[in-house]
């Protein structure tokens, strides 16, 4: 009778850590390099919310949005809606500018938005918009200027939707950057708005 031999097709323990071992360092390597490309898309989401901002504000200004900080009695801003821009904020804030000062109040004794340019300031935040986890605004300023400025309030005045930006621009000079940067990485996206109402984004 004849008798057969099995070779043995198991893996030894040395060979099953080698190959852990390998799929271990090739993870490693993939979750490493995918990380820098989501923060990339995060950077490039936050430069779609400042366009959405803008956007929403002059939206909000030739469409008569009414307002009230309080949910009591909603009011439409005569001063129209403006998005405001601060050097480290993580937050986009848009207001309704209720007694037409071109800036952002937080607080106010105003009993309502249309009653603010004679009682006094009155809240105006309308929405937050937060920007992606590790972006933020790293740099205001005015194209040729090359001073900063902080902080900036963009303000879109009905019924024409005409613009106004406060600090004004100086002379020679309408156009204003808003620099987002992935403070883990270090790049940066820069946003411009003209006086016009018109955007354009760069990747430097």
């Amino acid at each position: 009778m004849k008798k057969f031999k099995f070779n043995n097709l198991g893996f030894t323990l040395v060979e099953l850590l080698v190959a852990m071992s390998v799929i271990a360092i090739i993870s490693s390597v993939v979750i490493f390099n995918a990380r820098p490309g989501e923060r990339n898309l995060a950077l490039q989401r936050s430069a779609q919310n400042v366009l959405q901002a803008i956007n929403q504000a002059a939206n909000n200004a030739l469409g008569g949005k009414r307002h009230d900080a309080t949910n009591q009695s909603p009011t439409i801003s005569q001063g129209g809606y403006g998005v405001h821009f601060e050097d480290g904020a993580s937050v986009l804030t848009i207001f309704a500018d209720c007694n037409q000062n071109q800036t952002l109040d937080i607080s106010g004794t105003a009993p309502s938005c249309i009653e603010a340019p004679t009682e006094g300031p009155y809240p105006e935040e309308f929405e937050a918009l937060p920007l992606e986890n590790f972006i933020e605004i790293n740099r205001i300023e005015f194209t040729g200027t090359g001073s900063p400025i902080t902080p900036l309030d963009v303000v879109f005045i009905p019924p024409d939707g005409d613009i106004l930006m406060n600090p004004a621009p100086p002379p020679g000079s309408d156009e204003a950057m808003i620099e987002i940067i992935n403070t883990v990485e270090g790049d940066t996206i820069q946003i411009y708005i003209n006086k016009a109402g018109a955007t354009r984004v760069v990747i430097p």
